[in-house]
């Protein structure tokens, strides 16, 4: 992040510029950041992601239902105190326009990265869902539309951000508290379950919508990413194996 719109972004938290006038700096930011990976030899490109303070407020403020107190946060880097205290509807997300943004300006492939839910519900609070299970698979529901959006757009590369993962490596690596037979199979870890669902909008007991075979015909590619190396690993392997099999029981399905 430049030293500049840091302080810009700042000044905005603090009233001393507009929205309107915060945005056209993003735009300028954007621009000059798709430039840099171009003149880098970048393959695939993404808007540098400036727009966002950071990966949780960006989708916490556009996730519906959730309730944001703007009096919590006095610098760019602070989290938002967020809430859920009913179920999320349905509502796009508007992630669409910023890909569109990106595409006017490079003719390379470009990236869309998101935070996963795992992620998401680590720092909102829930005050609805049973469980934070459930909380997880509800926020892959709404993202689930919102990447299908985005394929449809044009988009061909998304990233599933999670990188709480090493943070809580028993909802990746299965805790075994919870490894219960059940049907005479083991329950997958909770993050696993979320990875896929953001992916596929699959549950327990429900077909699978795969975004990678989406009714238009596109397709994309879906990655997920941890800060932590090893959880990298282990992440890749389950959600890209679990999507796989998604996808994979949608197109037979149909």
């Amino acid at each position: 992040m430049p030293g500049w719109l840091e302080r810009v972004k700042n000044d905005y938290l603090h009233r001393r510029i507009s929205r309107h006038d915060l945005e056209e700096i993003h735009d300028a930011a954007v621009k000059a950041a798709i430039k840099d990976q171009e003149v880098a030899g970048v393959d695939i490109v993404s808007d540098g992601e400036l727009r966002r303070d950071n990966m949780i407020d960006y989708f916490a403020m556009r996730l519906p239902g959730v309730q944001i107190d703007h009096t919590s946060k006095r610098f760019y880097y602070d989290f938002y105190d967020s809430v859920v205290r009913a179920r999320m509807p349905t509502a796009s997300l508007g992630l669409g326009d910023d890909f569109r943004f990106l595409r006017r300006f490079t003719d390379r492939r470009a990236k869309v990265s998101v935070t996963g839910p795992h992620s998401l519900v680590k720092r909102i609070r829930n005050e609805h869902y049973p469980s934070e299970e459930a909380f997880a698979l509800d926020i892959a529901r709404v993202m689930n539309l919102e990447l299908r959006e985005l394929v449809k757009a044009g988009a061909t590369d998304l990233q599933i951000d999670e990188p709480y993962y090493s943070g809580f490596p028993r909802t990746w690596a299965g805790d075994p508290r919870r490894q219960r037979p059940r049907r005479g199979r083991q329950r997958r870890p909770f993050a696993c379950t979320s990875a896929t669902a953001i992916a596929t909008a699959s549950r327990p007991g429900r077909a699978a919508t795969a975004i990678s075979s989406p009714p238009s015909g596109r397709r994309a590619s879906i990655s997920s990413c941890s800060s932590s190396a090893g959880a990298a690993r282990r992440t890749w392997s389950c959600s890209r194996s679990s999507i796989r099999r998604s996808a994979s029981a949608s197109a037979s399905s149909t």
